[in-house]
């Protein structure tokens, strides 16, 4: 999937909760590392997962999970 094929986006930097949502029919679309936010001196990896839109909500409503 490529990011413009995914109705809800998401950025997680907690690998269980990646896993979590690959199980849950969400797709890996980029991995990035970036300073963390309260310790710019730590680097950190950060997931963006996608979510399909046959399997997001159908309410219309973006849902971060």
């Amino acid at each position: 999937m490529q990011l413009h094929e995914a109705y809800v986006v998401n950025e997680l930097t907690n690998y269980r909760e990646v896993n979590m949502a690959l199980q849950d029919g969400w797709k890996l679309l980029a991995v990035m590392s970036a300073s963390s936010v309260t310790d710019p001196a730590r680097i950190q990896v950060h997931y963006v997962v996608g979510k399909p839109k046959d399997t997001a909500p159908n309410s219309g409503e973006f849902t971060v999970e």
